[in-house]
């Protein structure tokens, strides 16, 4: 009766062990699909205000400097380079 006792104590452990492991799992999943979003939703933004004729130049070339700071590469980031040039 006791082995049968240190079995299913040992079977509860396990699972909220893999339970608690699944949760940390699912929770980093959730952050890392969010990080990915809001990233690419900041390069659209500042795509947006780089590429807008409205935009007032100085404000143009302060989004340039931050979309290069964060590394992007692309078209956008040759028209920076008149943008800066121009300011």
């Amino acid at each position: 009766m006791k082995k049968l006792k240190n079995y299913r104590d040992f079977i509860q452990t396990f699972l909220v062990v893999v339970s608690f492991g699944t949760f940390l799992w699912s929770m980093f999943v959730l952050y890392d699909g969010t990080t990915d979003t809001m990233k690419k939703t900041q390069q659209m933004a500042l795509k947006s205000i780089i590429w807008n004729e409205n935009v007032p130049i100085p404000e143009r070339a302060s989004a340039c400097d931050d979309y290069l700071e964060l590394g992007y590469n692309s078209y956008t980031k040759e028209y920076c380079s008149k943008i800066v040039e121009s300011d």
